[in-house]
């Protein structure tokens, strides 16, 4: 809170100030910041599945590869055999090792039926025709910008639902 009293405040004060805020660590929006590319595109590349040898559960590799080098955290829908479905979130720390490709295990009590890579366009990501397992045909973000109003027939989003409950 001291570091904005200084008469000539440097841009290391700003970005330090805005990661005391956030409790986090920057680096990967920093970078995206500083570094941009020409295409910001992370891919599901394939999803590999092992059962358990005890016949609970199944083990899940998901690929990902980072097209534009722009790390971002992975919002990932897994879709169940039984019509359920859950979100998870991991962190843009995935990419430490490795900011172009990267794999994550995931041990599900459940069947897959699909995953969606950024289910609600939350990240930067400008190319959704690979976000899907198994892959599908998905509409571009200027075709759902333009559908998007519910006066036109588009569908609601969670936010909306939520707000008329």
């Amino acid at each position: 809170a001291m570091r904005w009293k200084f008469k000539h405040p440097t841009p290391e004060d700003l970005f330090r100030t805005m990661e005391d805020a956030s409790a986090m660590d920057l680096d990967w929006f920093w970078r995206g910041w500083f570094y941009t590319t020409d295409r910001v595109d992370i891919a599901l590349d394939s999803v590999i599945s092992q059962e358990n040898e005890k016949g609970e559960g199944t083990y899940y590799q998901l690929d990902f590869s980072n097209v534009g080098g722009l790390v971002m955290p992975l919002i990932i829908r897994f879709e169940y055999e039984d019509g359920s479905s859950e979100i998870r979130r991991i962190p843009a720390q995935v990419w430490n090792q490795n900011n172009l490709k990267t794999s994550k295990v995931f041990f599900l009590d459940k069947k897959l039926s699909g995953v969606t890579l950024d289910p609600y366009l939350e990240t930067a990501d400008c190319d959704l025709s690979n976000n899907h397992w198994p892959p599908r045909i998905e509409k571009t973000r200027f075709e759902l910008y333009k559908g998007s109003g519910r006066m036109r027939g588009g569908a609601s989003n969670p936010m909306q639902e939520q707000q008329e409950q």
